[in-house]
């Protein structure tokens, strides 16, 4: 009887054992499971934390490119600087201080120097005969004349330097673009028939007579030659020679 109880004894036993093992297995099972599952977590939401500040730097990124697009140029504004600075010096219209600048010479127009003025001449029929000079200014020039011309004589003869038939200084004249004006030239004053032949006329407005104007002339006898003072109008001339 006793070997029986002793033997039942040992089967409950070993049959306790194992259905405590089966618990304690199936405890690590669950355990490794929650486990792979938190990790497996833990991973996709670093990755979602990664993509977001991927995104993140890539939005700032695309601003970027935006700002500085290369059709804008850098920061646009600046661009937009450069072009009016570009459009108030267009070569067509220059820059305002050239403007400005082509206002004071006009203005304050200079006296005129020889190598300011484009001369003619022409023969007149009016008052026994006499020389029409015309002055104009060269292009870009704007200057004034005033009075008589500096010095005016036939063949650089200082014999034949001519007198001012008129008196006082006249009127200003200032010469720009077409304008012109005008003085008269009397080769000879006298009624003798003494005096020098020439062929060239010599013209300066200015006490330096470099540059001065030589014109031709058809051989006239001179003697004692006379001038006008500069006219606007050429009919103003032979008044003097009358």
């Amino acid at each position: 009887m006793s070997s029986r109880l002793a033997t039942r004894s040992a089967r409950s036993a070993r049959r306790a054992l194992a259905a405590v093992a089966m618990v304690a297995l199936s405890a690590t099972l669950t355990a490794c499971d929650s486990g792979g599952d938190t990790s497996g977590s833990a991973s996709a939401d670093a990755g979602k934390r990664a993509d977001a500040g991927s995104a993140k730097d890539n939005d700032v990124d695309g601003a970027k490119d935006d700002y500085y697009d290369e059709d804008k140029g850098s920061a646009g504004k600046d661009n937009d600087v450069d072009g009016a600075k570009d459009a108030y010096y267009d070569e067509d219209k220059g820059s305002a201080d050239n403007d400005v600048d082509g206002a004071k010479q006009d203005h304050y127009a200079k006296p005129c120097e020889n190598v300011d003025l484009n001369f003619t001449l022409k023969l007149q029929s009016q008052a026994g005969g006499y020389y029409l000079v015309t002055a104009k200014a060269k292009p870009g020039v704007v200057c004034t004349l005033e009075g008589a011309p500096e010095q005016v004589m036939f063949g650089s003869d200082p014999d034949t330097v001519a007198s001012n038939a008129e008196q006082g200084s006249g009127d200003t004249i200032k010469l720009k673009d077409s304008t012109a004006a005008y003085f008269g030239v009397n080769p000879k004053s006298t009624d003798s028939d003494e005096g020098k032949m020439f062929e060239t006329l010599i013209v300066s407005v200015s006490d330096d007579a470099g540059d001065a104007g030589e014109l031709k002339v058809e051989s006239v006898n001179v003697d004692r030659p006379l001038i006008t003072n500069w006219h606007a109008n050429s009919s103003d001339v032979v008044t003097p020679f009358l």
